[in-house]
């Protein structure tokens, strides 16, 4: 037997010995191999890998080179020059070499897989998202390339500044992880990345739900990577408002760091949330006497003193965090507590003042163009009031194009579709019957409770309903341009003389009020019936524009008046409590759950005489029915910008009336006051109206 005939059962041993770690005596097989036959390409390429395992790059390059001189279409051995490249730092050479095997050899996995890292190593971001782009349809069955697609995805989501581009990159990340989770599905890293794509998309619940899921996978993290992930899940949670699950979940996350600086700092934001705020306060000033130059727990801090009414302590901290950065935010923190304490004229210069330093940040943007609109200023505010598309807190996503900006819209179909709170929807339909004057036909996409009163209320229209706030539900519709109702406004009220003083705009179902009419009138007899609701579940500002019920005693003993409960949620404990301590008897009808049931709820204050409210949900589907109301609002902080400043009526609704909290000096609840003036006005509508017949 000749020594050539030998190199087959010298290659497959020295490929054994090779994998098992033997490599010396598999470095004297391959040069066994290479002495009977110099130009064996397994042997070079073999031997060049054990080169590049001990680092000796320069050689192995050599030892690749003349493999690929011996057998050109060798992917292996490209593969490994290329990783050789990249140890040496010759990247661009490295990337030609990944790009010659996946050439030869299209299906090759690991090829793509590192020619794609490589390339968001060098900051290549976009060649690499497309390069893993390539992978998942080359090998559609590898995890890999959509696990990667997607972290690059969600990477270039996160630094984008477009609310839009944000949007729609996160969606593909989305799409691509999920896919990796069904081929690989107990991986933790594509579920907690999946996660971070979801939270992008604006899917806390289903983000939540993905961390869940990894941190029961991730048996091999550390300590410090499971603290992290379980702080997300409890910042996912307090974007859900669910306050106790996000403290709750904060606090086990310290116990496992709990010198984590994050970590606590995301505890006392969930405690701020909670309306905890004495320990987050504590929190924030351990925090800080911890990191100095903390500038983000500083301001935060300012906002704790902010909502504990302490403006100077407030300013006094926004001050502090602008002396060690220089940053915009700070002075629109000042120009936002200038706000709260009624000073807006001089909370504008403040941010005009940040203005001449740069450019806002989105939030304070859109804080200057709701200062902007409070004031009437409607040329520029309802330009800048744009920014909520960029601003994280507010949730509204830009469509992309054509938008609609004020152009003629014969002969057009427009698609109108609402956004934010149910109170804003209902307050911006008021501007829909001025686009429906102007276009060939007009569709609605709105929130599917609201859909049965817009198709009754705007009949010609079409009307759509969707049950996820952030998604499109009017998809396969043709429409020549779209708009956000929130962006009508800088087309359609320009000025107050653009405010019509029409009457109902929406309507409730008549035969539902009628129903709902002759049950209270059997109840009430002679007396007027008055709807009452008394709370906001605003995220930001609920606290502050909610009222007491008991606090509202002035207005509950007007005599001749059955008061009727409109608050949503559960109130039961507070009738209660008005029964025991005032003697007043509020009907509350279990038939109607507003958060469920709008059209009922329309249909449920469309029965009523007159409603008395603060500033929540009821105060629109009154007054958008042209029903007499009376609007409690406290003196500035917790007043929506569309009250606008120091008027009495709305441009908005013609049957509100607006009572505003006096400045006076003074302890007690911001209501107890205003409630009593509401009550002396009730008295005397009450004693002149004539009782309301069906």
């Amino acid at each position: 037997m000749t020594a050539r005939s030998n190199v087959g059962g010298w290659l497959q041993r020295a490929a054994g010995l090779h994998q098992g770690g033997r490599l010396e005596e598999a470095e004297r097989l391959y040069d066994e191999v290479l002495k009977v036959d110099r130009r064996n390409p397994d042997a070079l390429n073999l031997k060049g890998l054990i080169a590049s395992q001990r680092n000796r790059h320069a050689e192995s390059l050599t030892l690749f080179d003349r493999a690929i001189a011996a057998f050109a279409t060798f992917p292996d051995a490209h593969f490994n020059k290329a990783a050789a490249l990249a140890a040496l730092g010759r990247f661009e050479d490295a990337l030609r070499s990944y790009r010659d095997a996946i050439r030869l050899n299209p299906t090759y996995a690991d090829a793509r897989l590192n020619f794609g890292t490589l390339l968001y190593q060098q900051g290549k971001e976009g060649e690499a998202i497309a390069a893993f782009r390539a992978m998942t349809t080359a090998c559609a069955r590898d995890a890999r390339g959509f696990y990667n697609l997607g972290h690059c995805l969600v990477r270039s989501a996160s630094a984008s500044a477009d609310a839009s581009t944000r949007s729609t990159v996160a969606k593909e990340a989305v799409a691509a992880l999920t896919r990796a989770q069904t081929l690989d599905p107990g991986n933790a890293d594509v579920r907690l990345t999946l996660g971070d794509a979801q939270a992008l998309c604006g899917n806390y619940a289903e983000a939540a739900d993905s961390l869940r899921a990894a941190l029961q996978s991730a048996s091999t993290w550390p300590v410090e990577r499971h603290a992290e992930t379980l702080s997300t899940l409890g910042e996912h949670f307090r974007k859900l408002q669910r306050h106790d699950a996000a403290v709750a979940t904060q606090r086990e996350a310290l116990q496992l760091n709990p010198q984590h600086h994050l970590i606590q700092f995301n505890l006392a934001a969930a405690l701020h949330d909670a309306k905890h705020l004495d320990e987050a306060e504590a929190l924030y000033k351990k925090i800080i006497a911890e990191n100095p130059a903390f500038t983000k727990a500083i301001t935060n801090l300012g906002d704790v003193y902010r909502d504990k009414n302490l403006h100077e302590d407030a300013i006094s901290l926004f001050e502090q965090a602008l002396a060690i950065e220089p940053a915009f935010q700070g002075y629109a923190n000042i120009a936002a507590t200038m706000t709260d304490l009624g000073w807006l004229t001089t909370g504008l210069m403040v941010h005009d003042r940040t203005l001449s330093l740069g450019t806002l940040d989105a939030t304070a943007r859109l804080n200057r163009a709701l200062t902007l609109l409070s004031i009437g200023r409607f040329d520029v505010g309802w330009a800048e009031h744009e920014a909520r598309f960029d601003a994280a807190h507010i949730g509204t996503i830009r469509r992309p194009p054509p938008e609609w900006r004020g152009e003629d819209l014969a002969g057009k179909r427009i698609l109108v579709w609402t956004e934010q709170g149910a109170g804003d929807q209902i307050l911006h339909a008021s501007m829909i019957p001025d686009v429906i004057s102007r276009a060939k036909h007009v569709l609605i996409e709105c929130v599917a409770r609201m859909a049965p009163v817009f198709a009754r209320s705007f009949p010609g229209t079409t009307v759509i309903g969707r049950h996820n706030s952030l998604s499109s539900a009017s998809d396969g519709e043709t429409f020549d341009v779209q708009i956000a109702a929130g962006s009508l406004g800088q087309y359609l009220r320009r000025s107050f003389a653009d405010f019509p003083r029409k009457g109902a705009y929406l309507k409730a179902d008549p035969a539902k009020t009628e129903h709902f009419r002759k049950s209270y009138e059997a109840l009430a007899g002679e007396r007027r019936i008055v709807g009452i609701a008394w709370r906001s579940r605003n995220p930001r500002i609920g606290s502050n524009k909610s009222a007491e019920l008991a606090n509202l005693a002035a207005i509950l003993q007007t005599p001749n008046v059955m008061f009727v409960n409109l608050q949503y949620g559960d109130c039961a404990a507070e009738l209660a409590e008005a029964r025991t301590r005032l003697g007043v008897d509020i009907f509350n009808d279990p038939a109607i759950d507003s958060l469920t049931d709008m059209d009922s709820f329309f249909a449920q204050v469309a029965a009523m005489d007159a409603v008395v409210t603060t500033s929540n949900t009821a105060v629109h589907v009154a007054a958008s029915q042209n029903i007499p109301t009376w609007l409690l609002l406290p003196r500035a902080k917790g007043t929506l910008w569309y009250w606008f400043q120091h008027r009495a009526d709305s441009p908005w609704y013609p049957s509100l009336t607006i009572t505003r909290a006096h400045d006076a000096d003074t302890q007690e609840p911001w209501e107890i006051e205003p409630a009593g003036r509401v009550a002396s006005a009730l008295a005397r509508w009450t004693a002149a109206a004539e009782p309301r017949r069906t």
